[in-house]
């Protein structure tokens, strides 16, 4: 007489466990396997114009495919969703702005759609940390961009940005974040300042992380841009009014550069006010004379 097998409902529920772990592992498996440019593109709408993206805070997730007539509800989405060289747009909402803390691509343009006749621009808002940071060749522009307690536009040894027709202010008061210490790292090699293994673009005289401004663009030249160029127009910047100055921007236009870079930046037709310093330049004692800061600044400081 043969011997039946059976299983006790506990080691039937074992069993099903562990080929429920099996499928899943399998699943994430053969998920593993694709490219993230492929996943990308399968979790983003069908735009049937990839080169333009829409975004409005007021969008119907339900319909979104990208298009002006089918925005997408979040910058993140769109600016994960649009290639490299891709324009991404705007849409104006007087409801409630949209959530910034984005990261661009090369060549991406990131432009808010307004009237110039006295229409409100599309607002970004971030509560923490950098509202807009930049890769190579960016242009952003037309938006009203309000941040808490970092930069509304910041920049790492990149080049290209070209900035415009832009309204910054503070979200609220707070106290002001510092750069990342990795940004300002002081190595003594022997006893001895090491200008080779230290990272200081990030550093203020004391070589602390120096704290943020509304628009931060630092180089030392160690990714490839010895030199760098940037543009800013038709830009205001608005501090909140407070007497602690820990709460304030550290400067309006930052633009530091230290190792072997050099910057040109072009400061035109812009109003600055209430951050402790307005613009512009601020060059690390280990620069040399040959280390250059060049800018062309017709601007508007008040306190």
């Amino acid at each position: 007489m043969k011997s039946k097998s059976w299983c006790s409902p506990g080691q039937l529920l074992v069993l099903m466990l562990a080929r429920i772990v099996l499928t899943i592992a399998i699943g994430l498996a053969a998920t593993s396997l694709l490219s993230p440019s492929i996943l990308a593109r399968a979790q983003c709408p069908a735009n049937p114009n990839p080169e333009t993206w829409f975004v409005s805070s007021t969008a119907d997730p339900a319909r979104a495919d990208g298009t002006r007539a089918g925005p997408l509800s979040t910058l993140r989405e769109a600016v994960r969703c649009a290639g490299v060289g891709t324009t991404i747009r705007v849409l104006g909402s007087d409801r409630k702005p949209l959530v910034g803390g984005i990261f661009l691509k090369k060549g991406q343009r990131l432009l808010g759609e307004w009237n110039r006749a006295g229409e409100a621009r599309p607002r970004i808002t971030t509560a923490e940390g950098d509202a807009v940071v930049l890769a190579d060749d960016n242009e952003v522009a037309g938006l009203h961009i309000e941040v808490a307690n970092g930069a509304a536009v910041f920049g790492d040894n990149v080049t290209g940005a070209h900035l415009h027709d832009l309204v910054i202010t503070r979200l609220l008061e707070a106290p002001m974040m510092r750069l990342d210490p990795s940004l300002c790292s002081r190595v003594v090699t022997d006893g001895t300042f090491d200008t080779t293994a230290s990272v200081v673009r990030g550093c203020n005289g004391l070589m602390q992380p120096r704290r943020k401004g509304a628009i931060v663009l630092i180089a030392d030249g160690r990714d490839g841009h010895p030199v760098v160029e940037h543009t800013i127009h038709h830009t205001t910047i608005k501090d909140v009014e407070t007497k602690d100055r820990k709460n304030l921007w550290s400067v309006g236009i930052g633009i530091q550069v230290a190792g072997n870079a050099s910057a040109t930046v072009v400061i035109e037709d812009s109003s600055l006010a209430g951050m402790v310093s307005a613009c512009c330049t601020f060059i690390q004692p280990t620069c040399t004379s040959s280390r250059r800061v060049a800018r062309k600044s017709t601007y508007a400081a008040a306190r």
